[in-house]
């Protein structure tokens, strides 16, 4: 061949025209850079070689590639509607250090109904041979150094007779030996129950970081799952939390409530059962 053409397209068959094709070209040898592409993307790429007279080849087979996610903004949620179970949504990713073991032994979404979740939702599905040591991470998350975050989330044992394991770290790439930041160990837990949580952290320097969850529960427990991640700045002005009641009369009682970094001075309203705030 004197020259190639080629086609990357997210539809359609190589030569079928202009709906589906993101970029096309021609190129004199083997490899060709393909630039201008959309992030998080699947394409499909085809070649034609162009011979004498001239005359062309049949288009080749179509080679399939996705390219990388872009880092994401904060805020940054992840709720899992819109993944097809068992797949993971798009930019996520996991990592198995073990290996899948039967029947399951991988980080997958569900979507199997539970109380408290709506489904998907991200699942360890467990492994009757061999103990849990599996990733799910985040995309890429821009964040800046010195600037406080807050990760929240929700998580759950499905069994309350089989106990599960997680901890949570934070690092600078999607991979197990980046995850240098411990963020919380919740230990082994049997609450059916989601426990909606919060974490704050904060990285030293500007850059993409990552968050990754660590299920290590023992082999032969039940599913670990996982919903409603999210990631934004922490509040300056925190909120009053716990609220408790004591020593009430017929026309008095004493509230407490904790507030761990508060600072300074705090609004107290009440009013008939029912009635909103502020107002």
């Amino acid at each position: 061949s004197l020259s190639y053409n080629y086609e990357v397209r997210t539809s359609g068959a190589a030569g079928s025209g202009p709906t589906g094709l993101a970029t096309s070209g021609t190129g004199a040898a083997s490899p060709i850079a393909l630039g201008g592409l959309t992030a998080a993307t699947t394409y499909t790429v085809y070649v034609q070689g162009v011979c004498a007279g001239p005359t062309t080849s049949a288009w080749s087979t179509g080679a399939v590639f996705t390219t990388l996610c872009n880092a994401f903004p904060i805020p940054y949620s992840q709720d899992f509607s819109t993944a097809v179970a068992p797949a993971l949504p798009s930019c996520l990713s996991a990592v198995d250090v073990n290996g899948p073991s039967a029947p399951a032994g991988i980080w997958r979404t569900s979507s199997t109904t539970l109380t408290g979740f709506t489904p998907p939702y991200a699942q360890y599905a467990y492994a009757t041979a061999i103990g849990a040591n599996d990733w799910i991470f985040t995309p890429g998350l821009s964040l800046t150094g010195g600037t406080s975050y807050r990760v929240s989330y929700k998580y759950a044992a499905q069994g309350a007779t089989f106990p599960e394991a997680m901890d949570v770290y934070w690092g600078n790439a999607a991979s197990v030996g980046a995850m240098t930041n411990l963020i919380v160990d919740h230990g082994s837990f049997t609450n059916t129950t989601p426990a909606s949580v919060q974490y704050d952290f904060t990285p030293g320097s500007t850059g993409t970081y990552y968050i990754g969850w660590h299920a290590k529960s023992l082999a032969d427990e039940f599913n670990l799952n996982l919903d409603d991640i999210s990631v934004t700045l922490t509040p300056t002005c925190l909120n009053p939390t716990a609220l408790a009641l004591s020593n009430t009369s017929s026309t008095s009682t004493d509230l407490s409530w904790t507030c761990s970094g508060c600072s300074g001075q705090f609004i107290v309203e009440y009013g008939p059962q029912g009635y909103t705030p502020g107002t």
